[in-house]
């Protein structure tokens, strides 16, 4: 029996609730009623349950450097549409790029859970991927405006095989076992990632698999581990489950 032990999660999560879990996140939906002119007594449509489809299902612009798009996907992922923040990100953005794009470089095809241990810690060696990787994310963070979930969410949008997403859901249950082993929130999550490898490798095939046949973007495991991190710490863990595995049985 597969299952992924993520201690940052609790308890041990077998393999097909996790992949269940995930299904929904990504293709969940939940009714919304609006009123319109032409029915005052509403319309109701399906629309996505969670940030999937917003923020995952719209790629990366191709530019070389950060773009307006980037932002936009990074700051609307919460509907928080606010010009000083933008405006911000926007210029942190252009001061992280090229940490960004440096990082990317050394690491040279390397996903971020195939680095080495030392690369993702508090102090990575100099000329590092990580040490690139900690020079941009002290770009963003130095700016008003910009806290810990814009900075990965903008870093992980744009590489999403380099960058962790964390955010201030999460946060907490990562910073618990960080502080217990005396390391940095990215080093339990390369912890976590590179002991479940081989539980990662299925779940990334087959989530991507069944994304892939319905016409959606892929997702990769730092997202995965992000998405039952965020279900598990957030309550939304049940109804994830439920409407994934309304999908898988379909």
């Amino acid at each position: 029996m597969t299952v992924l032990d993520l201690p940052s999660c609790g308890a041990p999560i077998l393999y097909d609730d996790a992949l269940a879990a995930v299904i929904g996140y990504c293709l969940g939906k939940r009714p919304l009623t609006v009123g319109t002119p032409s029915y005052p007594a509403g319309i109701t449509v399906d629309v996505p349950r969670f940030a999937y489809s917003v923020y995952d299902g719209t790629p990366a612009a191709d530019d070389d450097g950060i773009a307006p798009l980037d932002v936009l996907v990074t700051d609307g992922m919460n509907a928080q549409l606010d010009q000083r923040v933008i405006e911000a990100l926007l210029d942190a953005g252009r001061r992280a790029w090229p940490h960004m794009r440096s990082a990317r470089d050394l690491a040279a095809g390397r996903s971020f859970w195939e680095l080495n241990a030392s690369a993702v810690g508090l102090q990575p060696p100099a000329g590092s991927p990580g040490e690139a990787m900690t020079k941009a994310w002290s770009e963003l963070m130095s700016t008003n405006g910009v806290d810990i979930a814009r900075a990965h969410k903008l870093l992980h949008h744009k590489l999403p095989c380099l960058f962790p997403l964390i955010d201030r859901q999460t946060r907490p249950a990562l910073r618990t076992l960080a502080a217990r082993r005396g390391v940095g929130l990215w080093a339990v999550i390369h912890h976590e990632l590179t002991t479940n490898a081989d539980a990662f490798d299925r779940l990334e095939a087959e989530v991507n698999d069944l994304l892939l046949a319905r016409g959606h973007v892929p997702i990769y495991r730092l997202r995965l581990h992000d998405i039952l991190l965020w279900l598990l710490t957030s309550n939304h863990w049940d109804v994830a489950s439920m409407q994934g595995r309304q999908v898988l049985g379909s």
